[in-house]
Formats: structure tokens, C-alpha cells, sequence
């Protein structure tokens, strides 16, 4: 019942393939054409779908398939590409908004606003940390620790409020920073896919709507904990994320003397989440061996 060849896909084969794609990418690639002609072969004649036990062994077998994914490298190994994306993520998203208050700055003044906190040299330093952002996916560790450093650099240098020890802001981002280049592996960069989570933190700050912006981030989340039986680093990374964004706020607590409850409160609710999904990651990773790239 296969397609003839040079015919158009029949209904039935283009709906298996739809299905086929809940497995990986590689594991479709090495036996794919085989499912798909067992299944094409098993469906009775002007079927549209296939039946749904197929659905449901297609749908289960993918899930697991995905599932031993992890199995490529050592819980340390997914926990460091979690927090790096994580990581990375927050970068990203708090170097667009502060260019977007840059653009802002500089259309209010007629582009003659150089001496304001958000002039010229800390739009540069932004610029140059979306550049070392990408470096964690497309280059050397080495590449990451020079613009990073670059980066520091001219925020901490040229930045007017960025200088001072009590702001927050400053403070996670350097600190932010720090981590992104400890955690870059050029053995072991973060696939394509997970390009997804920076694309997002990239988009919170140009929504004009924070509701729409805030939607989306709890749909990632109440995703990434449906996904989590399967893979639970997309929420370890979001939890970083989050935990990222939200270190300003404990900093600025505990450095003006309103007291340290918040920050504990945070990071109690932060190990409460964390634990069960570490421990998930633990049962989803190799024992040994060297990782790979996933």
C-alpha cells in the first residue's frame, strides 16, 4: 500500500509522517522508512489515518525514543546544558530590553542622548552580549570568554549606574555572565533546538503587551512540566530562567535592608520545584561515559 514512486503522497502517508515526527530527529532518519511502510502496509485500504493503536504505539514509541535522548550524557553533563540555557536566556532577554530603553532614550533626544546611562557604550556592551549568546551555540568556549569579558567590560566601564555596587541589575548580570562562561563546553554545545527558550526570553520585552508576553511564558512552563516524565531539562532551564530574572529583586532585599525572608522564601520554592525534576534527570541520564551533543 506504499506510495508508487513519483506519485503525489497518498492522505494516509502524509498523516503517518505528521505522527512519525514525535520520534528524533535521528531515529527518523535511520528508521523511518521502515515504520512508515509497516504502517502504510497494516492500514486497510481508504483509511485516511492510521488506526489508533498505531496512533498510540507511534505516539508511545516516539516518547520513549526521546526519552533515552538524555541517555547520551551524564546527569552533570544535562544539568550543566540546562543552566546554561538558562542562563543564556536571561542574557539575552535583559540585553534587548536594555536596548530597547536605548532606542527609546535616543528617539526622545534625537539620537543626542550619549551622556544617559543607556547611551551609546552600554548599547554596545549589549550588542556585544547577544554576540557572545550566540557564541554558546555556534563557536569555541574561547569565543564566549572574550566577548563576555568584552561585555563586562564596557557596561562596568561606561555605564554610569552600572558602576555602582547597589545595583541589582548590574550585579545578576555579572554574576549571569560569570556563570555563562563557566558553564560553555565547546565539546558539548546545545543543539539548534534549544534556540527555542532564548528565541522566547528575546520576545518578552518586544511585546508591547506584558499579559500576551506573560501568557506565553506559563504556557512554556506548564509545557515543559508536561514534557518533564520525557525530558526534564526544558524545565530546569526554565527554572534558571526565571531564578535569573528574579536574583535583582533578592539582591536589592538584602543590599537596602529589607531583609533576607524573600530571598529564602525563593530559594525554598526554587528546591522544591527542582528536586523532583533533578531527580527525574537523574533516572533519564547515563551513569558513565563521555556526553555528546544533543
Amino acid at each position: 500500500m506504499s506510495t508508487p514512486s513519483g506519485n503525489r503522497m497518498s492522505p494516509l502517508e502524509r498523516h503517518a509522517r505528521q505522527l512519525l515526527r514525535v520520534y528524533p530527529a535521528a531515529y527518523r532518519s535511520e528508521r523511518g522508512e521502515e515504520i512508515i511502510g509497516t504502517l502504510l502496509e497494516a492500514t486497510p485500504e481508504g483509511v485516511a489515518w492510521p488506526l489508533p493503536r498505531d496512533i498510540r504505539g507511534l505516539t508511545s514509541g516516539g516518547l520513549r525514543a526521546r526519552a533515552m535522548q538524555n541517555r547520551q550524557r551524564t546527569t552533570t553533563a544535562n544539568v550543566r546544558l540546562a543552566a546554561l540555557v538558562g542562563v543564556a536566556a536571561y542574557l539575552a532577554q535583559l540585553a534587548t530590553a536594555v536596548l530597547k530603553i536605548f532606542v527609546r532614550y535616543q528617539l526622545a533626544s534625537g539620537w543626542q542622548s550619549q551622556y544617559s546611562p543607556y547611551g551609546w557604550p552600554l548599547a554596545a556592551g549589549m550588542v556585544v552580549m547577544l554576540l557572545t549568546v550566540a557564541m554558546v551555540w555556534l563557536s569555541s568556549r574561547r569565543a564566549v570568554v572574550v566577548l563576555g569579558a568584552l561585555s563586562a567590560a564596557t557596561a562596568v566601564t561606561y555605564a554610569g549606574p552600572w558602576r555602582s555596587g547597589a545595583d541589582t541589575t548590574g550585579i545578576a548580570y555579572l554574576l549571569s555572565l560569570a556563570a555563562m562562561i563557566m558553564l560553555a563546553n565547546s565539546r558539548s554545545r546545545p543543539g539548534l533546538r534549544w534556540l527555542w527558550l532564548v528565541g522566547l526570553a528575546v520576545a518578552v520585552p518586544l511585546v508591547p503587551w506584558p499579559v500576551l508576553s506573560g501568557g506565553v511564558l506559563l504556557a512554556a512552563g506548564i509545557a515543559s512540566i508536561a514534557w518533564v516524565a520525557v525530558d526534564a531539562r526544558p524545565f530546569l532551564a526554565l527554572v534558571v530562567y526565571f531564578l535569573a530574572g528574579a536574583l535583582p529583586v533578592a539582591i536589592s532585599n538584602v543590599v537596602s535592608g529589607v531583609g533576607i525572608v524573600g530571598p529564602v522564601v525563593l530559594l525554598g520554592v526554587a528546591a522544591a520545584v527542582t528536586a523532583p525534576a533533578l531527580w527525574l534527570l537523574w533516572r533519564q541520564s547515563a551513569r558513565s561515559g563521555r556526553p555528546t551533543q544533543t
